[in-house]
């Protein structure tokens, strides 16, 4: 196997960790020198291979040090994301897109990642919001660890009792309200989702991975944790 040639990557703004500098250059896996593109240059081969970066910036991959990569790569591919929207009227156009794009029953589901304070109407959504959304989908929308909101169809499939470590709101004649509250109760229903096969979570968490790359993650660490 040939040793991977020099490279150079110049004309930017390459973070060091304490400075910009306009030139890196890499040796194999190991920086041999930071600087102008001459003091690069003069250290590197004179065969090294050269990438302008057109004024880019460039720094080191980002270790998230608390995610879970491993658990949220399972079904990555199956999530309903609300990261980035600005209102709660996108993120439910959301749930209605993926609803028009799957069979009836099929489960649409936003774990994390968003919070009410991101959306302009500064709130959550309401059971009716989502069977409007997804009136043939169990759609499910949980906010943090702190509780979740249910249409009636994923509603459905909710316990008669509260589960341990959960608890089910529920109307005066007992019915779910589709609130429920607490690890135990998120459980209960997440366990009622059908897993993707095994070819569908390499595929989905190398999807996450790349997202992850797009970032600038190069790396996590993940502290386990429900499911994992």
């Amino acid at each position: 196997m040939s040793e991977q040639p020099d490279r150079i990557l110049t004309n930017g703004r390459i973070w060091t960790g304490t400075e910009f500098v306009s030139a890196i250059g890499l040796r194999g896996d190991t920086v041999a020198a930071v600087g102008s593109h001459a003091e690069v240059t003069d250290r590197l081969a004179a065969d090294a291979e050269t990438l302008d970066l057109g004024g880019a910036t460039a720094m080191p991959g980002l270790i998230d040090s608390h995610t879970h990569f491993v658990r949220a790569g399972l079904t990555w591919n199956d999530a309903v994301r609300w990261d980035g929207a600005g209102s709660l009227a996108e993120a439910l156009a959301r749930i209605r897109a993926a609803a028009a794009a799957s069979p009836p029953g099929t489960w649409l589901r936003v774990v994390g990642g968003w919070h009410p304070g991101e959306f302009a109407e500064g709130r959550r959504p309401t059971v009716a919001e989502l069977n409007d959304a997804a009136p043939e989908h169990p759609a499910y929308v949980q906010l943090l660890y702190e509780d979740a909101v249910l249409n009636d169809a994923a509603a459905a499939h909710l316990p008669e009792a509260d589960p341990p470590g959960g608890s089910i709101e529920r109307h005066p004649d007992g019915t779910p309200t589709g609130i429920i509250s607490g690890p135990g109760a998120f459980a209960a229903v997440l366990g009622r989702i059908p897993p993707p096969d095994r070819a569908a979570q390499v595929a989905s968490t190398k999807a996450l991975a790349a997202e992850f790359n797009s970032l600038g993650v190069t790396g996590v660490v993940d502290p386990g944790g429900f499911g994992v």
